[in-house]
């Protein structure tokens, strides 16, 4: 698919993998939020969290949750950090689930870029449907997108 340009609002983290839980997102989404309502910056879609880096051996991680805006000048402060990204092709799953099995969604699109030659440079997840607003989690959208190099 090709992926229109987006730019979002989020809070970077280089932490442990085992230190990812639903606090460290409901807590930067509540500030991200915060300066969006401090700053007058409206929400263009769903949340996400961008990871940058995932390496099993090490057990470290780099990701942002971040918010879709659309911003006309350069708003950012010491945690909240302003991320483009250009219109470019990428790979995209819709996984219908609770979070905690995402992975296997995450292993699927390895497999496939195992087959494919083709490498991304970042992961996208978009939190598409909110769990509360649903009787089950089977009903929960997520949308993976792998940004393509």
């Amino acid at each position: 698919m090709v992926r229109p340009a987006t730019q979002y609002l989020g809070i970077r983290f280089d932490t442990l993998i085992t230190a990812i839980d639903s606090s460290l997102f409901s807590t930067a989404y509540g500030e991200i939020m915060t300066f969006m309502e401090k700053n007058k910056i409206e929400m263009t879609g769903a949340p996400v969290c961008i990871t940058y880096s995932w390496d099993d051996v090490s057990g470290r991680c780099e990701l942002v949750p971040a918010i879709p805006v659309l911003l006309t000048n350069t708003k950012s402060d010491q945690r909240v950090e302003r991320f483009d990204f250009e219109r470019t092709e990428a790979l995209c799953i819709d996984y219908y689930g609770a979070y905690e099995n995402i992975w296997m969604a995450h292993m699927a699109m390895d497999q496939y870029l195992l087959a494919n030659p083709k490498k991304p440079s970042v992961r996208i997840e978009e939190y598409v449907t909110d769990p509360m607003t649903v009787s089950t989690m089977d009903s929960v959208l997520t949308k993976l997108y792998y940004i393509l190099e």
